[in-house]
């Protein structure tokens, strides 16, 4: 290797070394990658162009869109007051009138999805970070196909890192009449790979709409040996809390294919009576408003705070609100895979629950399958079920979307659902981090460097 061209690897190095301390979210993130384009620019340059990127400078077509107004539901309980006047900073809102049904399980979700596919009379939304082309994405694809041909219009948002459809079977979606959309970064590197679209969205009609943690293909039916039983949650809802709901479909479709889709901005009738917000977020907005939304709700537990997450790998601020809350009586408990299906994770995330134990959270690991849903419940007051898991991605990186209701039965329901979660769980005690041997725990310190950046 000639000195020159050592010379402009290690300069282009320090260039974006620099670059990363000004777009760098937190200082561990610059620190990372300051050291690696520096020291080590052959391999982190390569990186940096296609994952370095941490904020959006560009517009997306989508942010110019006017959408209508929905209605506001003014909360009666103090407490929920303090977390309203952080949703003012934000522009979303609960709204009233609507039903939020509970769906535990692809056993129950997928059903649930399948019989309102197949009531669809005018347009069905549909957005998910994994499609697998296998048997259950077959069985969606096969509803989405007929309704296409019967006059529905059909749109499928897909994430890019991650998609599983073949050119066939996107092939027969086109023919069939679906708007089918790669999800795309709005950057003008088109190399980029950072960003991700992580939110889970179905809606038909304007009527009904489905959200949480599950994607489609087997694995989530249970079909692949090596994870087994797949736990997930997603929540059924009806109302006008479908409206902020479809402007973030709205936004995501325009800025990444260059065109609105056509579709009714009337809600569907409720007969519920609960308030219900969904809150989308992402990297679009210059304040990191997924972090923050869950510090809000981890500060109004006053009495628990129970969370079920896969992925814990969260920033110091996530860290230290869960901690305060144990400190001041808060029953924190945290529910999280006993088998985990991404190894770094899972060694780094061990190193977060001796963190939070030495604050009195209790953590347990699930051991009937892999856990994926992403749960809160806060107090008797919230219910909180969306795609966001507690990592670093997800705060700062990923698109999200996120339902919370204050609805008692709802907030029940949750409940029975996490004790019978914790009856299929072990709760972890320090004597397990103990028992590890001395080169998996260097193995896991050292890999905790990244984590402001996996």
């Amino acid at each position: 290797m000639s000195d020159t061209l050592l010379l402009c690897a290690h300069a282009l190095g320090l260039v974006l070394a620099v670059n990363a301390l000004f777009q760098s979210r937190t200082p561990q993130g610059a620190l990372a990658w300051f050291i690696g384009l520096v020291g080590f620019p052959f391999i982190s340059i390569p990186i940096f162009i296609l994952c370095g990127r941490r904020r959006y400078h560009d517009e997306r077509p989508g942010d110019t869109l006017t959408f209508p107004n929905y209605d506001v539901v003014k909360h009666r309980s103090e407490l929920l007051g303090e977390f309203e006047r952080f949703l003012n900073h934000t522009g979303f809102y609960f709204t009233g009138k609507n039903k939020i049904d509970l769906l535990i399980d692809a056993d129950q979700i997928y059903p649930a999805m399948f019989k309102e596919l197949n009531a669809a009379k005018e347009y069905i939304i549909l957005q998910v970070f994994i499609f697998r082309t296998d048997e259950t994405g077959r069985k969606f694809a096969e509803i989405l196909i007929r309704k296409a041909q019967a006059g529905v219009k059909v749109f499928v948002l897909y994430e890019k890192i991650l998609i599983k459809m073949d050119k066939t079977f996107l092939g027969e979606m086109h023919d069939a009449g679906i708007h089918t959309g790669l999800f795309k970064p709005f950057t003008r590197n088109k190399w980029h790979l950072n960003f991700r679209n992580h939110r889970k969205i179905m809606i038909i009609d304007g009527r009904v709409g489905f959200f949480g943690g599950i994607n489609i293909g087997d694995d989530y039916v249970g079909k692949y040996p090596k994870i087994g039983h797949w736990r997930d949650t997603n929540v059924r809802i009806e109302g006008p809390s479908l409206i902020p709901a479809q402007i973030a479909f709205c936004k995501d479709w325009l800025g990444s294919q260059g065109s609105a889709p056509e579709i009714d901005w009337k809600h569907g009738p409720s007969d519920g009576d609960a308030n219900v917000l969904i809150f989308s977020s992402g990297p679009i907005e210059e304040k990191p408003f997924c972090l923050l939304h869950h510090i809000a709700l981890i500060d109004l537990a006053r009495k628990r705070l129970w969370i079920a997450n896969p992925y814990i790998v969260p920033p110091q601020s996530l860290i230290d609100a869960l901690a305060l809350a144990a400190l001041r009586g808060v029953d924190v408990r945290i529910l999280v895979p006993g088998y985990s299906d991404n190894f770094l994770i899972s060694g780094v995330a061990d190193i977060y629950y001796q963190r939070l134990m030495e604050y009195g959270v209790k953590i347990f690991k699930y051991n009937s399958g892999f856990l994926h849903q992403k749960v809160m419940i806060v107090d008797d007051t919230l219910g909180v079920v969306g795609s966001a898991n507690l990592d670093f991605r997800s705060m700062y990186i990923n698109f999200e979307i996120t339902t919370v209701s204050s609805d008692s039965e709802y907030i029940d329901a949750l409940t029975v659902m996490l004790e019978n979660d914790l009856k299929e769980s072990e709760v972890v005690t320090p004597e397990s981090f103990r028992r590890k041997s001395l080169p998996r725990k260097i193995i896991e310190r050292a890999t905790n460097l990244l984590a402001p950046i996996l």
